[in-house]
């Protein structure tokens, strides 16, 4: 598990006793070994950073750390999360419904600059590169949305902040296709919920942002459902938490289990924020390793399950996998009064039924 936990995606479970139901798995892939690859290259950002930047922030105040509950990013609160991905969610049910291939999720109708902008970066997302992605994005939006965020340290200047993005911002995933499950727009701005699909069909379900510039769509932000946390604010917590003995004591943790991965059995003083996206990237780790108890132990060390939604996902995945139907379809019933009827829950409604009747 990275630093922040937006630059992970969660593992895959290829031997898992659930099998997909439809064109697309249920889970994401992300192995054990690229997490703690991917931590070791944050740590050294950090390193890095520190010599650029030495004020560091270790004498700023964190304690908005214990009030993380109070919204997702930048004034957006969880309740209107929900209600807009119950919405977004329930037309795209709508929408597969209509077509004669109903297990494949439809994409709507989506403008052409929309399109345009997602063909680029999803081409891109596979080089290693980030040129593309980073002509894609509107940094006077995304500054403004990082500048939002409530514990944001409004004094770091601009001449010190805009060299560091440019370091900071990489995909949140590699996808090979993608879908696109809804859109709104509203003067010269935009919102869509978006399918994003490797070679294996391993998915994540994702939000963007944009801002419509010149009959472009520019992308200002981004978020992968299962870790809940946008990328702005996870630039804001980096930034915020550099050098502070909370992450310094955490990234201690993350080397540590490259020895011994079972140093996250306990429960451990990680920063609030990082908290819950660490322990849904560990639930998807155990499930890798048919470790299915552990797993759902890892799953119920989630604080906030209705703001990172893959604690919810991970716990129904593990409960299955033990054979707990009933206990999965209240899980799963939880997550849907959340933010509706999301694809990985009829996918994971797919494999509770296939399970019950001895076709899975």
């Amino acid at each position: 598990m990275s630093v922040e936990p937006n630059r992970s995606s969660p593992a895959s479970d290829k031997s898992s006793s659930i099998k997909p139901t439809t064109v697309y798995v249920t889970t994401t892939r992300s192995p054990w070994t690229f997490a703690l690859v991917a931590a070791l290259v944050i740590t050294a950002f950090f390193v890095v950073q520190r010599l650029l930047f030495p004020t560091g922030t270790v004498d700023r105040d964190i304690g908005w750390l214990t009030r993380w509950n109070v919204v997702t990013a930048a004034g957006e609160t969880v309740e209107a999360k929900h209600r807009w991905l119950r919405e977004a969610f329930s037309n795209a049910e709508s929408l597969s419904a209509a077509e004669q291939d109903d297990a494949r999720p439809g994409q709507v109708d989506a403008p052409e600059p929309l399109v345009d902008v997602m063909n680029r970066i999803t081409r891109e997302s596979q080089s290693g590169t980030e040129r593309e992605l980073i002509d894609s994005i509107s940094w006077e939006f995304y500054l403004a949305t990082l500048r939002e965020c409530e514990y944001f340290d409004a004094s770091i200047s601009s001449s010190q902040l805009d060299p560091w993005l440019l370091n900071w911002v990489m995909y949140p995933w590699v996808w090979y296709q993608y879908r696109v499950l809804h859109w709104e727009r509203t003067k010269d701005r935009a919102r869509a919920l978006v399918l994003l699909v490797d070679r294996d069909g391993h998915f994540h379900e994702t939000r963007w942002w944009f801002v419509v510039r010149d009959g472009r769509w520019l992308i200002y932000d981004w978020e992968l459902l299962d870790f809940g946390i946008r990328e702005t604010t996870d630039a804001a917590l980096a930034w915020t938490l550099h050098d502070t003995p909370e992450m310094l004591a955490y990234q201690d943790l993350l080397s540590a289990s490259r020895d011994d991965p079972t140093v996250f059995e306990q429960e451990l003083p990680i920063p609030e924020p990082l908290h819950d996206s660490l322990y849904v990237q560990l639930a998807y780790d155990y499930l890798e390793r048919k470790q299915w108890e552990v797993a759902l132990r890892m799953a119920h060390r989630v604080k906030q399950p209705e703001t990172t939604l893959g604690g919810l996902v991970v716990k129904a995945r593990a409960e299955i996998s033990l054979g707990r139907l009933q206990d999965a379809t209240k899980t799963l019933d939880h997550l849907e009064s959340l933010i509706g009827p999301s694809i990985q829950i009829r996918e994971l409604r797919g494999a509770i039924q296939a399970e019950s009747t001895g076709t899975g």
